[in-house]
């Protein structure tokens, strides 16, 4: 069903989803929006298959029009979400193209369109139903054309279509999520990243600041030289694992702190009384390594519980809500269409 392929790239681009840190705050938006215009068509063409095929011209008129429209809105909402992730797509599949152009003929004419000699197409009114509709074209030679078409068999050629349209892409998510995760796997924890013995370094950085000996000063200075190598390896790091960066700050003021201590040492190793300043920074950059730390271990135990998108659904990915509501939109009508958009409540980096 189309509901479980989406509630899979749902899960891609919740705030849990891995993918969802390859698409800057605009395009992840526009994804989130074409993923919704898909699947509210979807509730549009269902219940018109469900629907009574009687009713008024007027109303039958309506129905015509708002699903045609809804099916054409469908296959640029999946062609949207496609070229979202990269899958770049020149043509539609058929069945979904021939009700692109029937769309364009019967309910758009007479706008400009760049198919070649165009042809002039009516509705017949007294022939048409909500289920069914007969079109009479005149072509640019003048010669009639008329035709029968059964929305109905149309718009589920349509829908399977589109699964196989969206199948595809969900394949190739879970292709690039899977070879994402080993590549992580193959680098080890982030955590990792952090040397062992940082805290252990602070500490002797804390001593030399009381020490008056020359040799407590240069052991710490060799510290503060490692701890800003790690602090360089872990941004390597991230950014070869493409996980966003730890929170705004933390690494630049702990570098910061680093810096200034490896000019305050060589002063306190020739006996400058520098011992409060050492301190204070040797405290701030301890806390700033500390949140780093934190945050790495966090990142850790989110990659260890992420979503694993063969066999989750958006609904576990902690994202229930629709990308407009997580902005403050007023979506109290949604009802029965927020049963099936799920959509990424946090907003990406």
């Amino acid at each position: 069903m189309l509901h479980d392929l989406m509630q899979i790239i749902r899960g891609h681009l919740g705030s849990r989803g891995f993918l969802r840190h390859g698409l800057d705050r605009y395009h992840h938006a526009i994804a989130c929006a074409a993923a919704n215009t898909l699947e509210d068509a979807e509730l549009a063409i269902a219940h018109y298959l469900e629907a009574d095929s009687s009713g008024e011209p007027g109303l039958v008129y309506l129905r015509i029009y708002g699903v045609l429209q809804a099916a054409f809105l469908q296959l640029h909402g999946a062609k949207l979400l496609r070229n979202a992730f990269g899958l770049q797509s020149s043509e539609f599949p058929k069945p979904m193209d021939d009700l692109r152009v029937l769309r364009n003929r019967a309910t758009a004419h007479p706008v400009d369109t760049p198919e070649k000699e165009h042809p002039a197409t009516f509705i017949v009114r007294h022939e048409t139903s909500s289920g069914s509709l007969k079109t009479l074209q005149i072509k640019a030679d003048g010669t009639p054309q008329s035709s029968s078409v059964d929305l109905r068999v149309r718009l589920k050629a349509h829908s399977d279509a589109l699964r196989g349209w969206m199948k595809e892409l969900v394949d190739q998510l879970q292709r690039r999520e899977k070879e994402r995760r080993e590549d992580i796997a193959a680098r080890g924890p982030v955590s990792a990243l952090m040397l062992p013995w940082w805290r252990y370094t602070i500490q002797k950085i804390h001593e030399a600041s009381g020490a008056s000996n020359e040799m407590s000063a240069r052991l710490a200075q060799s510290g503060v030289s490692s701890l800003l190598e790690m602090l360089g390896a872990v941004e390597a790091g991230l950014r070869e694992r493409d996980i966003d960066p730890p929170p705004p700050g933390a690494v630049e003021t702990a570098r910061a702190a680093l810096d200034r201590l490896a000019e305050l040492l060589p002063q306190a190793a020739a006996g400058n009384k520098v011992e409060l300043d050492i301190a204070a920074f040797a405290t701030l950059a301890e806390r700033h390594l500390s949140d780093i730390a934190e945050f790495l271990k966090q990142v850790d135990e989110r990659l260890k519980d992420s979503l694993d998108a063969a066999g989750r659904t958006g609904r576990e990915s902690g994202d229930m809500i629709r990308y407009e509501d997580s902005l403050g939109c007023d979506h109290r009508s949604g009802g029965a269409s927020r049963q099936l958009c799920y959509g990424a409540s946090a907003s990406p980096s």
